[in-house]
């Protein structure tokens, strides 16, 4: 398996528990920055969080049930990987 294959199955196990929390304290680096798009934000796309207290905050609202429905973490029909992405 490949470290980028490893990163995404332990991200999959993380969500699959609905443990947003647990997931970025223990992966992310504290300095982390998501750039995202989902619509549950005031202002303009693209959307920034950075440092991991405001990526948890953004993750609770990008998978609570309410925007997304029940998170429901499966075999992904697509894995991609190369040196710069997953």
């Amino acid at each position: 398996m490949t470290s980028g294959r490893r990163v995404f199955e332990e991200h999959m196990r993380y969500l699959a528990a609905n443990d947003i929390e647990g997931m970025v304290r223990n992966t992310y680096t504290q300095d982390c920055v998501l750039f995202h798009n989902f619509p549950f934000f005031k202002g303009e796309p693209p959307y920034i969080a950075q440092g991991t207290d405001a990526v948890i905050e953004a993750e609770k609202t990008i998978f609570a049930p309410e925007n997304q429905g029940k998170i429901q973490a499966g075999e992904p029909f697509n894995f991609v990987e190369n040196e710069g992405f997953l």
